[in-house]
C-alpha cells in the first residue's frame, strides 16, 4: 500500500511536467527559449561551409559590405557568435555572425532586436526567399533570404545617369535595357538587365518575415525582412553568412566598423 501511495503522486507529477514541456514547445511564449516552428519541412538550399583560415580576411571582389540589420550599428556587444567561434555547439562550426539583443552595463535588456529590419548589404539579385507561416525548419535556417551580389550596375556599364540623380553607379534600374533599347546582357532579349551575377552570396537566416521575392533585384540598404528566431534558434537573432568562390568567409571583416577584434569577441562570449 505504501508503494502505491507514493507511486501515484510521482506518476501525476511526471504527466504534468510532460504536458507543460509540450505546451511550451508549441506556444514558444513562456520563457522565449523555444521557437515557434510549425514543422520540420525543408525548403531552400543551405549556403554551405568554409574554412577557418578566412577569419578577419577581406576580399576585394566581395560586394557585400556593411552592418546587416538596422539595430545597434557597429556595436560589437550584440554579437553572440563569431565566424568559427570555437565554443559553438559541439560538432558544428559557425560559418556566420549572430547578432542578438543588446544588454547594457546594468544587465537590463535595453533594446530588443526582435522585429528589427534586416537589410541588403549589396546591390543584389534575390536567389532564395523562403517563408512559411508557421515557419518551417528549412535545414535550421527557418525563414530566410539569400542574395547574389551583382558585379556592377547597369549605369556603370553604359556610363549614363539612367536614374537622373546626377550620379553614375550605385543604382540598379530594373528596366535598364528597355530604357536604352539595348541588349546589354547579350542574351537576345531586351528588358530586366541589372548587372551580372558575381560568385558571392549572403544569407540572412531565422527571419520573422520575408519582404522580397526570388528573382527580383534589391539595392544596398533595402529592407528584405525582419529579425525573429525561426528554425534552429533559441532566441531572437540574425545569422548572417557570406559565401564566396571558395566557401564561407568572415562577415565581420566586411562591416566597416572600427575595433573588430575576433579573439576579444570570442573571449567575451565564452
Amino acid at each position: 500500500m505504501k508503494k502505491i501511495k507514493y507511486l501515484l503522486p510521482i506518476l501525476l507529477f511526471v504527466c504534468v511536467c510532460g504536458m507543460l514541456i509540450a505546451s511550451l514547445q508549441m506556444s514558444g511564449s513562456m520563457f522565449g527559449g523555444f521557437q515557434t516552428v510549425g514543422g520540420f519541412g525543408n525548403q531552400g538550399v543551405p549556403p554551405g561551409g568554409g574554412t577557418c583560415a578566412n577569419i578577419s580576411q577581406v576580399y576585394a571582389d566581395n560586394p557585400f559590405r556593411g552592418w546587416p540589420v538596422q539595430y545597434q550599428d557597429c556595436n560589437w556587444g550584440v554579437i553572440s557568435a563569431y565566424y568559427c567561434t570555437p565554443h559553438y555547439f559541439p560538432g558544428f562550426t559557425h560559418y556566420g555572425i549572430d547578432l542578438t539583443n543588446f544588454w547594457d552595463s546594468s544587465g537590463v535588456n535595453s533594446t530588443a532586436i526582435h522585429g528589427a529590419p534586416v537589410i541588403a548589404t549589396a546591390n543584389a539579385l534575390v536567389a532564395q526567399a523562403v517563408y512559411s507561416a508557421p515557419a518551417q525548419w528549412n535545414y535550421g535556417m527557418g525563414n530566410f533570404v539569400q542574395l547574389i551580389g551583382l558585379e556592377q550596375t547597369c549605369e556603370e556599364e553604359v556610363n549614363l545617369d539612367i536614374n537622373h540623380d546626377g550620379l553614375i553607379g550605385g543604382t540598379c534600374a530594373a528596366v535598364c535595357e528597355e530604357e536604352l533599347n539595348l541588349d546589354l546582357n547579350h542574351d537576345g532579349t531586351i528588358g530586366g538587365y541589372c548587372g551580372e551575377e558575381s560568385e558571392w552570396k549572403a544569407t540572412y537566416m531565422h527571419l520573422l518575415d520575408v519582404a522580397v521575392a526570388a528573382g527580383q533585384t534589391v539595392q544596398a540598404g533595402e529592407v528584405i525582412g525582419h529579425v525573429n528566431n525561426t528554425g534552429n534558434s533559441t532566441g531572437d537573432h540574425l545569422h548572417y553568412q557570406i559565401n564566396g568562390p571558395e566557401g564561407a568567409v568572415d562577415p565581420a571583416a566586411t562591416f566597416g566598423c572600427p575595433g573588430y577584434d575576433w579573439q576579444a569577441g570570442v573571449d567575451q562570449g565564452q
